[in-house]
Order: C-alpha cells, then sequence, then structure tokens
C-alpha cells in the first residue's frame, strides 16, 4: 500500500474479514467464477489494465476455489454449476479414474479412486486457470517484469489423512515461482524446508521494498536466486480447529527425514470429524472395514488418533507409527524438545 501498488483480488474475498484485521484496502475485486478459468484471466487482464492507466504496479491475488469440495463431476457440483453457471469451468482434459496416482495414504478400495479422480480434475481445471492467468499476463505487456507465484494445496488433499492435520501431506504444498532474469526456468529446489510464513518478506525484498519489523519467516529471494540459506532444515505445522468450529489442537515439526506431531486434543474418548470425510472415500473405508482389520485399524487411528506420532520420511504416506520404537527414543526426544522450545519462543498457548 504504501509503494503505491494496485491492490486487487479474485475470489474468496469474504475469507479476509475484517479487513482492518488483514491491513486490507482493495482497489477492485471480484467473487465471479474463480473455478472457471476464463473468468480469472479476465480478472488478470482488467487488474493489468487499471494498474497501467494509473501508472503504477500491481500485485494481484488469485483465490481459485479448486480443488476444494463440492469435486468436479459430483452430484453437489452438478447442483452448483445448475444454479451459478458463469462460476464453473471445465478441466481442458478429463482425468480418468485409472489414470489417477493414488496417494500412499489412501487405500485401494472401491470408491476411493473415483473420488480422487473427481479431485484430480478439480486440479486440472485449477491448472487451466494458471495458464490462463499467464495468458492475459502476456497479452496485457507486463509478463517480463511480473513475478508469478503458484501456492497450491496449502492444507492437502479433503481426504482422510490428509487435509485439516498435521500430517506432512496436510501440509507439503506446491510451490512454483516464475520470476523473469532471476528464477532459472525449470529449476527445483529440493533442499529447503519453506513456509507461508516467509511470503511476506520474500515479495517485499523481491519488489525493493522494505521489510516489516517483528514478523516470522524469512526472505526466500537468496534461494530463488539459486543459492542457499542456513536454517532451513525444518518446518513448523498449526492446527487449530475445523470449518465447523471443531477444535482439534494440533503441533508438529517436519524435516527432511521425519516428522513428530503431537495431537493435543487425543484423550482416546473425543473423535475426529472434518469435511474430509464427508465423501466416497471415507464411506469406503468405513465399509471395507467391516471385513479388513487393518483398514478397521486405520479407521480408529483416524477418528481417535494417539496423544503423539513419529514418521522416518521413508514411510510413504505416514502409515507407521515409531513413536514407541526404541530405536528411535533419542532422536524423538530431540524434535520433543525443538518443539517444546519453538513453542515456548512464539508464545504458543500450548507451550
Amino acid at each position: 500500500h504504501d509503494a503505491g501498488y494496485f491492490i486487487s483480488m479474485f475470489g474468496k474475498n469474504g475469507a479476509y474479514e475484517p479487513r482492518t484485521k488483514y491491513h486490507l484496502s482493495l482497489e477492485w475485486q471480484s467473487e465471479r467464477g474463480n473455478r472457471n478459468p476464463p473468468k480469472v484471466a479476465e480478472f488478470v487482464r482488467e487488474s493489468a489494465a487499471k494498474a497501467k492507466a494509473e501508472g503504477r504496479p500491481f500485485f494481484c491475488q488469485i483465490n481459485c476455489a479448486d480443488p476444494h469440495r463440492p469435486f468436479f463431476g459430483t452430484k453437489e457440483e452438478t447442483r452448483e454449476r445448475e444454479k451459478f453457471p458463469e462460476r464453473y469451468g471445465t478441466p481442458s482434459r478429463m482425468i480418468r479414474e485409472e489414470e489417477v496416482p493414488l496417494p500412499a495414504f489412501l487405500d485401494e478400495i472401491p470408491g476411493v479412486r473415483t473420488e480422487v479422480a473427481q479431485y484430480f480434475n478439480c486440479v486440472k481445471r485449477m491448472d487451466d486457470s494458471v495458464g490462463a492467468a499467464l495468458e492475459a499476463l502476456r497479452d496485457s505487456g507486463e509478463a517480463d517484469r511480473t513475478i508469478v507465484c503458484v501456492y497450491a494445496g496449502d492444507h492437502g488433499m479433503s481426504f482422510p489423512f490428509a487435509k485439516s492435520n498435521a500430517y506432512l501431506q496436510s501440509n507439503r504444498g506446491t510451490l512454483v515461482v516464475r520470476w523473469p532474469g532471476v528464477v532459472k526456468p525449470g529449476s527445483i529446489d529440493d533442499r529447503h524446508l519453506v513456509s507461508t510464513l516467509d511470503f511476506t518478506p520474500t515479495w517485499l525484498e523481491a519488489a525493493g521494498l522494505p521489510p516489516i519489523g517483528g514478523t516470522d519467516g524469512r526472505s526466500l529471494v537468496p534461494i530463488l536466486k539459486g543459492g542457499t540459506q542456513a536454517g532451513r532444515d525444518e518446518v513448523f505445522c498449526y492446527y487449530y480447529r475445523t470449518g465447523g468450529e471443531g477444535a482439534y489442537p494440533m503441533r508438529a515439526i517436519h524435516t527432511a527425514q521425519d516428522s513428530y506431531i503431537w495431537n493435543v486434543w487425543s484423550d482416546g474418548q473425543t473423535k475426529y470429524k472434518a469435511e474430509n470425510m464427508s465423501g466416497l472415500a471415507w464411506k469406503a473405508m468405513l465399509e471395507a472395514a467391516k471385513s479388513d482389520p487393518e483398514i478397521r485399524r486405520r479407521c480408529e487411528l483416524y477418528s481417535l488418533r494417539v496423544p503423539e506420532e513419529y514418521y522416518v520420511r521413508d514411510d510413504a504416506g505416514q502409515r507407521n507409527n515409531r513413536i514407541d520404537d526404541p530405536a528411535f527414543r533419542p532422536r524423538i526426544e530431540e524434535l520433543r524438545a525443538r518443539l517444546q522450545q519453538h513453542l515456548t519462543e512464539t508464545h504458543d498457548p500450548l507451550a
């Protein structure tokens, strides 16, 4: 704001209320069709044109509803599409059940793959939205001097053992940055662990603006320029409550080699309930649990959890909790102490 940027936001504007809390002052906004790629392109084109007309740089935030529920092809989405046809586009290519990569935290049982395919069609439509935004940016003539950041999957897939939890697959998202002349096209950084807390200091430095004092996070600019940065071997995760206001506090520390999760709410009686259990996958798991002891154990763990979980990184899908394994006791104690230190330093109410 202070640097004179033209600030605009597309989709999910209601999530940033009250505006004073988020220091948000929008000069252009819209909610029209954030699951519709042509509408995304239209908004980018308008934002760039308005900023150009005023001779100002612009910050444009696009919030896609994809790949949230309702997933593409479901009865729920069809009903919504009939009521609000301008809000929903169609993926440029349909993803078939037999071609989807089943996540390691889900089991190959009837119904699960169907819902994963529905999810991936939402992902495809979101990918189309990114492409539409980039095309609009190129048409505006501003592509060569605009940084584009795509951050997706901020809370994991809306399936059991993913979204609304503290698992690695609940928090590891996709981060793609296009910065002409700075970020090498096609390059991949798989060494540094970064967090959304790093976004604010990153974009301020990238824009040549002074940092905001007293904030958490560090600028990623040195990494984006192809360098290295010390202290990037861990990230912390905080979970509070579901969209339905169910309180399930969790804290976790994830490193390149393992994960330690503290389920504060788990008492052996309280049952977890969240939106990620509302679709085909959870229903299929419950049905399979009637005859499969292993899936029954998975369902029971997900519903009640345990106070602590520890997973090594080669355990795809974080299925084998090693919290009671004597071989890992020294490492678990180390992570407990590191999490405690972090919660104390950040004045976490659970410290």
